[in-house]
């Protein structure tokens, strides 16, 4: 892991530092497994995108449905794999910037708060 910042937060910290901080980092680590067989989307998810850097996810079908592996975020499964996941993206920069890039546009366009709000409050006023 040398040469890539990363952080690790935890929920007492204040949300200020906790974005600045997620904002200096070229790649977020995102640990989507909670047990064996559950793996959940978490907010985290969205901070990342929204923050301009990489998502680096352990792999999780319910954010394959709102993103595209590769395109938006990096997924990876199992230590081995992240570790090769690493090394690629520690000698290939210009790929962390540009799936980085690409994540933040996604989520800038696809899932911004009018756009959410509208389809939650869309059936509501029939």
């Amino acid at each position: 892991l040398q040469g890539i910042r990363t952080i690790a937060l935890y929920k007492n910290d204040f949300i200020d530092t906790e974005i600045q901080a997620l904002r200096n980092a070229s790649i977020n680590l995102q640990f989507s497994a909670r047990n064996e067989d559950v793996r959940i989307v978490c907010g985290r998810v969205w901070e990342v995108l929204h923050s301009e850097s990489l998502l680096l996810e352990e792999s999780c079908f319910d954010t394959s449905q709102y993103l595209h592996p590769y395109v938006h975020y990096v997924p990876f499964s199992g230590l081995d794999d992240l570790c090769t996941v690493i090394a690629f993206l520690k000698d290939n920069p210009q790929w962390v910037s540009e799936i980085a890039r690409r994540g933040y546009e996604w989520v800038k366009t696809a899932y911004n708060p009018s756009r959410m709000w509208g389809a939650l409050l869309h059936p509501l006023k029939d």
